[in-house]
This record gives C-alpha cells, structure tokens and sequence, in this order.
C-alpha cells in the first residue's frame, strides 16, 4: 500500500485561499453586448483588451460621459453599461 501524498502547510494554505476564477469576473454591457471582466478591472486595461487604445476613444459609463482623466481612473464594476465611441480623425 502506497502512502499518500504530504500536503505541506503552505501548500494547504495556498490551496484554501484560491478564488474560483468565476467569482473574480463581473458582467457589464458595453455597446450592447453582454462582457466579462475581471472585478476591479481598471477601464484602461478593459478597453486595451477590446484592442482598443483608450486615448482614442470616448467613454460613457451608466448614463455619464467620463473626462479622459475619470476614464483613467475608473474601476469596472458588476452591471456598468459601456458605450464606447471611436475617435476618427478627419471626421
């Protein structure tokens, strides 16, 4: 009969505190589309991973347009509505 495998504390401890990767994602729509994002994602990084640069675009979240500076410091949160509009020179 075979021993079973040691679980060192550490290794317990690692294994406990893990977050399901389920729970660390939240909804949100943007430009009518139901998304994931990670909790707490920054707009910036959302937007980078819609491949979009987010000095190129203008964003309205849940009603209220954001200034450049409160889109840079925005945390997506569960059930934000996003439109994003592209910023095209020469109209």
């Amino acid at each position: 009969m075979r021993d079973a495998p040691t679980v060192w504390p550490a290794q317990n401890q690692a294994l406990r505190t893990r977050t399901p990767k389920h729970l660390d994602s939240i909804s949100i729509i943007a430009n009518g589309q139901k998304k994931s994002a990670r909790a707490g994602c920054p707009l910036p990084e959302f937007l980078a991973e819609l491949r979009l640069e987010p000095e190129r675009v203008v964003v309205e979240r849940n009603g209220a347009a954001l200034t450049p500076a409160e889109a840079r410091a925005t945390m997506l949160a569960e059930g934000d509505r996003l439109e994003i509009v592209r910023l095209v020179p020469g109209g």
